[in-house]
This record gives C-alpha cells, sequence and structure tokens, in this order.
C-alpha cells in the first residue's frame, strides 16, 4: 500500500475490523498472480471504510484504467441527471428527440422506442460488432441495423444504446456528456476529468471507452451505495438511485 492516503473515505486500522479476512484477501492476489491476471489494483470499501488498497507495480494511486462497460453507469448517470433538471423522462420517445431518425418508410419499432428501452438494454436493435468505427456514421449505422425485437419486450446487450443516450445528452444540453458530468458528478467526487472515446463527431461512445483511476472508480461505486450521497451532500439524485 502506498503511503499517501486519500482523504475522502476513512481506512480501517485492519481489514478485519470490517469483517474482511485479510488473509483471503492476500490469497486472492497472490493466484491472480499465479493465474498471469492483470490485475492492476484493488480498493476494497465495507461498512464506510476503506479496508484494503493494493497497486501493483508499475500501477499506482495516479494512474487511469479502461473502465470497459462500467462506462455505462457513467452514461445512465448523465440520463438520471437530465431527467431530474426536466429534460427527459425514461418514457421520452427517441424520435421526439431525433425526429431526423425518420427513414423514408415508416417504421413502427422506431416510433416506439423510448429512453428506458436504451437504458435497460431492450432497444430490440442488433447491432454488428463489425462496424467500422473510423466513420462517421456511427448514428447512421445503428439506425440501419436490424431489428430483432420490438423495443422494450427483449434484453440484448448492446453497447451502442449507450452511445444513443450519449447522442441524447449532447442534442437536449449542448453539451459533451463529460462537460454535463463536470460540475454534477465529478467535481463533487474529486475526480480529475477522465479521457473517453468518441466517435468522429466528439460524442462519448458511452457503452466503453472511458479513462478513470481506481480511486475515482471507488468514489463513484461508493456514492451510489450511499444513495447517491457522498461527503454528506446529495451527489446523485436519490430517485436515480432506487
Amino acid at each position: 500500500m502506498e503511503e499517501k492516503k486519500t482523504q475522502w473515505i476513512e481506512y480501517a486500522e485492519t481489514p478485519e475490523e470490517v469483517g474482511v479476512n485479510s488473509k483471503i484477501v492476500k490469497e486472492f492476489l497472490e493466484k491472480s498472480m499465479e493465474l498471469k491476471k492483470e490485475v492492476h489494483s484493488l480498493c476494497l470499501i465495507r461498512h464506510g471504510k476503506i479496508a484494503c488498497e493494493v497497486y501493483r507495480e508499475p500501477f499506482g494511486r495516479e494512474h487511469k484504467h479502461a473502465m470497459y462497460s462500467v462506462s455505462k453507469s457513467f452514461t445512465s448517470t448523465a440520463i438520471g441527471f437530465a431527467v431530474e433538471e426536466g429534460y427527459l423522462t425514461v418514457d421520452t420517445r427517441f424520435v421526439d428527440i431525433f425526429p431526423e431518425a425518420r427513414g423514408d418508410k415508416p417504421d413502427e419499432s422506431l416510433e416506439e422506442l423510448t429512453v428506458e428501452d436504451l437504458l435497460t438494454m431492450r432497444s430490440g436493435k442488433n447491432v454488428s460488432i463489425f462496424l467500422d468505427r473510423t466513420k462517421d456514421r456511427w448514428f447512421k449505422d445503428i439506425m440501419d441495423s436490424p431489428w430483432i425485437s420490438e423495443p422494450g419486450t427483449e434484453f440484448l446487450y448492446i453497447s451502442e444504446n449507450m452511445y444513443l443516450l450519449c447522442c441524447i445528452i449532447h442534442k437536449l444540453t449542448g453539451m459533451s456528456v463529460i462537460e454535463y458530468l463536470t460540475p454534477r458528478l465529478f467535481e463533487p467526487l474529486g475526480i480529475e476529468e477522465p479521457f473517453w472515446e468518441t466517435c468522429p463527431r466528439g460524442i462519448e461512445a458511452g457503452g466503453w471507452g472511458m479513462m478513470i483511476s481506481t480511486e475515482d472508480l471507488a468514489k463513484f461505486t461508493y456514492c451510489y451505495q450511499q444513495m447517491g450521497k457522498f461527503a454528506g451532500k446529495q451527489v446523485i439524485p436519490e430517485n436515480w438511485v432506487k
């Protein structure tokens, strides 16, 4: 463990103080090394205290890591703020925000697609993983993808659903998702502005591509665990957390 300690949450004197078996944690870390798993860091919180914080050389607290699909939770949080601020509701239809998405032929499925369908991975779209991300056609490629079910009826894990939510934030707020989240989430949690992969138009990928530190992720998840509160302040709307 590094000597420098974070100030945002108290450290337990020992893992056992908060009911964590230090022997098991040690065995987990040793096993991950034995299996050559790239565990760069671990921050374990229990009962409101940091039970264990470990960084594997050459990584340290200051290093940012790819969040992969955890990026989706930040996209969802941005939508939560937008709902709280009256930009939209989860029942808002996608075409009411993007009427230009309508094609030449009527599309009943598109007319039914809602924000909630995108959030819950029930859009009904099946987007190919082989799309060319270098092209400025992310939005069109999703719109052109086939429907495999009616919106809201079947779960299918499609990361591009989150990209469409980022498109919504850009259009309704006039800001990027990072710009929108900075005063609402990142600054209250003491998170340095993150890197987030974008499409050629500068819209965040939404479902992947964010890079933050281990401590930043711990703050974010701890805030949700505390029903949206952080350092005694309501940061994430409680109704959204619920």
